[in-house]
């Protein structure tokens, strides 16, 4: 979990850069943690209803296509580098 947590503060930081990183960091924390908390308890109920995990795991399996078709369609196979304009130094 350590390495996943680092993983997503690396990829947030090369795509949008160090200059707003907490702020993205925090946001993006809320939707994990929202993720996480309404997502257990879901699959528990979920479990209890049919008495089988293969419900959550085929809506599981669904959002993370959907989740990868959308970042292909935002950023494409190989996306570019964001370049961010230089601002005069004083």
């Amino acid at each position: 979990m350590v390495f996943l947590v680092r993983y997503y503060r690396l990829l947030r930081g090369i795509s949008f850069g160090t200059a707003d990183f907490s702020a993205i960091f925090g946001f993006a924390v809320v939707f994990l943690l929202a993720g996480g908390a309404i997502g257990v308890p879901l699959a528990g109920f979920m479990f209890d209803a049919t008495g089988s995990y293969h419900s959550v795991f085929l809506i599981t399996t669904t959002i993370y296509a959907i989740a990868i078709l959308g970042i292909y369609f935002a950023f494409g196979v190989n996306p570019k580098p964001l370049v961010r304009p230089s601002t005069p130094k004083k």
